[in-house]
């Protein structure tokens, strides 16, 4: 331990000794900003197309029965010409697009096809129908004859175009309704005759039967 006289000054307050801090100048970086004059270029619509694309896009070839929209065409030849496109790697995108509506669209024929095929099933085996929807069975035929007591003849032929069409004509509500409905509507028939009642008759040479036998022929009396 120093016996050095700790300095202090004339209050008795103990005077620091220690070096003085040293300060390290701090250099300010300016970064120049650059201000960006408003553009006098077209907008980019109104651009000559950039390299590669041409200034107008042929025919784009399309699976066979495949028709692309004509503002489909439109908008997609801008874009791919805003994106430089050549006419064949524009042929690629428009490649891929049809490829997946057709795949798209056939996905729901395919769901349609089976709803009606799970709606004639249920149809054809429901406790009501089961047995009656035959071409000439009674459903058929009483549902026609109240479509031809409308009295338009193209007024029924449209009915079953859109009854085919939609696929309502299958489901089974539709057509039990439609049945009930045609019962109440639908004219009469005329009776069907089957000949004489063979207990009104006898075979030739065979005797007659008694008034009893005829009135009740399943009377248990022997000999009538």
């Amino acid at each position: 331990m120093s016996d050095q006289p700790i300095p202090q000054d004339a209050t008795g307050t103990i005077i620091d000794q220690s070096p003085p801090a040293t300060s390290t100048p701090t250099t300010e970086t300016t970064v120049p900003t650059t201000e960006t004059a408003p553009s006098d270029k077209p907008s980019l619509l109104n651009q000559p197309a950039p390299a590669g694309a041409p200034d107008a896009y042929a025919a784009w070839t399309l699976p066979e029965g495949y028709e692309l929209d004509a503002g489909v065409t439109e908008e997609a030849g801008t874009i791919f010409k805003e994106l430089g496109l050549s006419q064949a790697q524009g042929q690629k995108l428009v490649d891929l697009y049809s490829k997946h509506s057709l795949k798209t669209n056939e996905g729901l024929m395919d769901m349609v096809r089976q709803q009606n095929e799970t709606w004639q099933n249920e149809s054809k085996n429901h406790p009501e129908l089961r047995g009656k929807l035959d071409p000439g069975g009674p459903v058929m035929t009483t549902i026609s004859r109240a479509l031809d007591g409308l009295g338009d003849a193209q007024l029924k032929a449209d009915f079953r175009a859109a009854m085919d069409l939609t696929g309502a004509g299958n489901h089974p509500a539709f057509i039990r309704t439609f049945y009930r409905m045609a019962q109440r509507l639908a004219e009469g028939t005329h009776v069907a005759g089957n000949g004489p009642a063979p207990q009104g008759q006898v075979a030739p040479g065979a005797p007659r039967p008694t008034p009893a036998r005829a009135l009740y022929p399943n009377l248990p009396t022997a000999g009538g």
